[in-house]
C-alpha cells in the first residue's frame, strides 16, 4: 500500500476500519513502530492488535465526528456505543495519531469521556460544525488558543478572559458547564 498517494485522515480511517474487521495485514503497513499512550493497552503494535477481539466480542462500535490533519498529526472525535470496556456503555473520545517521516501511524493517545445525556448547558459533546473552513487562519487560530491556554486557563491573565470569549456566542461543550 503506498502511503504516499494518501493523506494522512484516510490512512487513519483505514486503520480505523482495519482494527474492527481485525485486518492485520493492512494495520501493519499502515503503523511502525506504534507507542501506544491509552494506559489499559500496553505500548506496540502486537499488543493493540491482541486487543482488537474486544471489539468484535463486545460489539463496540465507533463513529468518527470530526477529523483533522495537521502537519503529521491527525485528531479525531469519536462517539463509541457498547463501550463498556472503556468505562460506560456510550463513550466520547479525542484520538491523536502521529505519523513518521514514511506516512506511517507512529504514535496514538486518546482520552475517553462517558456520554452526558443531559448537560449543564444544554448543548451534546458532539454537536457543532464538523467541517474546518477558514483554512487560511489556522495559523493566527494556534498562536490565539495558545494564548487562552495561556493567560486564562493557566491564570497568568484571567482578567484578559473577553480578548477571548465572545460574549455574544460561546458554545459550551463540557457537560458541566
Amino acid at each position: 500500500m503506498n502511503q504516499k498517494n494518501k493523506s494522512y485522515k484516510e490512512t487513519v480511517s483505514a486503520f480505523f476500519s482495519a482494527a474492527f474487521s481485525q485486518d492485520t495485514k493492512t494495520l501493519r503497513a499502515l503503523a511502525d513502530e506504534y507507542i501506544q499512550h491509552n494506559p489499559f493497552i500496553p505500548t506496540g503494535l502486537d499488543s493493540f492488535i491482541k486487543a482488537l477481539p474486544l471489539l468484535q466480542e463486545d460489539g463496540i462500535s465507533v463513529e468518527t465526528i470530526r477529523i483533522f490533519e495537521d502537519g503529521n498529526y491527525v485528531f479525531l472525535h469519536n462517539s463509541w456505543k457498547n463501550a463498556q470496556v472503556f468505562g460506560a456503555d456510550e463513550m466520547i473520545s479525542f484520538d491523536i495519531l502521529r505519523f513518521n517521516e514514511s506516512g506511517k501511524i507512529v504514535e496514538h493517545w486518546d482520552a475517553f469521556t462517558p456520554i452526558v445525556k443531559q448537560t449543564a448547558s444544554g448543548r451534546s459533546q458532539i454537536d457543532g460544525p464538523t467541517d474546518v473552513e477558514d483554512l487560511d487562519k489556522t495559523e493566527n487560530n494556534k498562536v490565539l488558543v495558545k494564548s487562552f491556554v495561556e493567560d486564562v486557563l493557566s491564570g497568568k491573565n484571567i482578567d484578559k478572559i473577553d480578548n477571548y470569549v465572545s460574549s455574544h456566542q460561546y458554545d459550551q461543550h463540557n457537560p458541566a458547564a
